[in-house]
């Protein structure tokens, strides 16, 4: 590298054609080695990331955006800005942002505007759109406009069943049969499921959880509460109360956050039920939290910061397709979730429970 510095001599502004040369490999290779096109090996790639650091090289983003009409800029869409609070979203931002940044994007944050999903699509603003979204269906009739424009749009950590639709989420439905399966297999055989029924995330976890549950019990229908993280802490107790109307009560929990899992597990030490002792509790999300609650929390590990990268590079791809291409096939990608085992679970107390 002191070489390669060695030939840049005072303040010249250094370009790709110089890079290439002093690296001995070809211009188109730089090219794509610094937009982040996964053609180009890892080596290769650092090694060119490497030179263009040192050498102080800076991309002429105004240039290529007058050149290709095109503004590096891409707008991510959320139901409100309550969602960045969740640490699930800001890892996915972080990971899209870090990407983004990497592949000589930005991207601006944009809450509450599914009403303007068309008119973000058509300003000339944006080159792309992520979109998170509770409820896709309910956005069906702007998507179907945009998809037949062939304009950018991935939808991030939501999916919809159709072949025209690019995603990337997790499965959730794998997730919250996994944890189940897991707490079957210590023994436990009065679950009960806590945590949203509606929404589009809220029903793959119980439909996870269902299908494991009804498994081992056939005809048997789970107990459930219905529970949506509240704007205040102490809604949130009052509500978890009625899990102690459940009879018999239940010797385990699977609970679809992190959050209200803890939750649980603090009333129910405020009640005299130690946790994994007298009951087993899994969570979801896998929140910084949980491996520091005592006891540390089981849970399904839901890995934002990849998703969010992969979003990135599934955009990055429908952006540089060729304009005279025909529409391809949608990039589809469930990202796998993770049961964590910790401290949270055990075997029941009476067997067979």
């Amino acid at each position: 590298m002191t070489e390669l510095l060695g030939k840049a001599k005072g303040p010249q502004k250094i370009n790709q054609k110089q890079i290439a040369a002093m690296l001995n490999i070809s211009q188109s290779t730089v090219s794509r080695a610094l937009s982040g096109s996964r053609s180009v090996d890892t080596a290769t790639r650092r090694k060119v990331l490497e030179a263009a650091k040192a050498l102080g090289y800076t991309p002429n983003y105004l240039a290529q955006s007058l050149v290709l009409q095109r503004t590096r800029h891409l707008c991510y869409i959320m139901p409100t800005f309550g969602f960045i609070q969740g640490e699930v979203t800001s890892s996915i931002l972080a990971g899209a942002g870090d990407t983004a940044g990497e592949l000589g994007y930005r991207f601006t944050l944009v809450a509450e505007a599914q009403e303007e999903l068309l008119t973000l699509a058509a300003d000339g603003m944006y080159d792309g759109l992520f979109l998170t979204l509770e409820d896709p269906e309910s956005a069906l009739e702007q998507l179907n406009q945009i998809l037949e424009a062939n304009y950018p749009i991935v939808l991030v950590n939501c999916w919809l069943d159709d072949p025209r639709v690019h995603y990337v989420a997790t499965d959730n439905w794998y997730g919250a049969y996994t944890a189940t399966r897991y707490l079957q297999e210590l023994g436990h055989r009065r679950i009960a499921f806590v945590g949203p029924l509606g929404g589009q995330i809220g029903k793959e976890r119980f439909l996870g959880f269902k299908t494991a549950f009804q498994e081992a019990s056939p005809g048997l229908d789970p107990q459930t509460l219905d529970v949506y993280w509240p704007k205040r802490i102490e809604e949130l107790e009052k509500r978890l109360e009625e899990v102690f109307n459940f009879s018999p009560f239940p010797t385990a929990f699977v609970v679809s956050s992190d959050l209200t899992a803890i939750g649980l597990m603090r009333l129910l030490e405020k009640r005299g039920g130690g946790v994994p002792q007298d009951v087993s509790v899994i969570g979801f999300d896998d929140i910084t939290t949980a491996a520091y609650n005592l006891p540390a929390l089981t849970t399904v590990e839901i890995p934002g910061h990849r998703m969010g990268c992969e979003a990135m590079h599934v955009m990055y791809r429908l952006l540089n397709r060729k304009a005279s291409s025909k529409p391809e096939q949608a990039i589809q990608i469930k990202v796998p979730a993770r049961l964590i085992k910790r401290d949270s679970c055990q075997a029941p107390a009476c067997s067979g429970s």
